[in-house]
């Protein structure tokens, strides 16, 4: 089954590799450009990097995932000739969410290249700032998947640019209104082991419920 799932995943790159190559780039430079625009005065960069590390991670990956779902919505034959092979619907559901984290794998070691060659304009990774990124990053995706395959891509695509169009201006707003400067997680942080642990357990929870919830759908689901 790990090589059908990676057989699929690499389909899914090789579909759309030209986007690849973009938000390869867009990773790389975009914060570098968004924290020399910043007001250091007024927000502290750790603060500002971990938000623009977030921003930038998550849309790389709904802007790659909705490249795949607009791929399979113009193909839908495709996907039902593949339901008909030894893959299975179960293994192309679960490519989905390897899909996903492998962009975040590949964002977080981007970033770190750009990190070592712009140390002056961004902040190191830290476990806790990967942590929260991968969390927030399964929620979006253990809610989004079972929706495309619930209502397809054309009815779960107002979903996703709300969430792309919004999170940003949301964000923007929050640091506006608040002053994050006073903004203290050393006490969370503090449990390092326990903090770790509970995050972890919490993640692989939201993805085996999402994962059993999209495989319910989409065995349901007729072509």
């Amino acid at each position: 089954m790990i090589k059908m799932v990676c057989n699929l995943v690499r389909k899914d790159f090789l579909l759309i590799r030209k986007y690849v190559y973009i938000m390869i780039a867009v990773s790389f430079f975009a914060p570098v450009m968004m924290t020399k625009s910043m007001n250091q005065e007024t927000i502290p960069l750790e603060l500002y990097g971990s938000i623009l590390f977030f921003l930038v991670l998550f849309v790389a990956v709904l802007f790659l995932s909705n490249s795949v779902s607009i791929m399979d919505e113009t193909y839908k034959k495709g996907c039902a000739y593949l339901c008909c092979t030894p893959y299975g619907r179960r293994t192309i559901v679960f490519s989905r969410y390897v899909f996903s984290y492998l962009i975040f794998v590949g964002y977080c070691l981007i970033y770190a290249l750009a990190s070592f060659v712009f140390p002056k304009e961004l902040i190191k990774e830290s476990w806790e700032l990967l942590l929260i990124s991968l969390g927030l990053v399964s929620v979006f995706r253990c809610v989004l998947i079972p929706l495309e395959l619930k209502f397809g891509y054309e009815k779960a695509k107002y979903v996703i640019m709300v969430l792309i169009v919004g999170t940003p201006f949301l964000m923007g707003l929050v640091m506006k209104e608040f002053d994050l400067t006073k903004l203290d997680l050393s006490l969370l942080f503090d449990q390092k082991s326990a903090v770790v642990a509970s995050g972890i357990g919490l993640i692989i929870v939201i993805n085996i419920v999402s994962i059993i919830i999209s495989c319910i759908i989409f065995d349901r689901k007729e072509f």
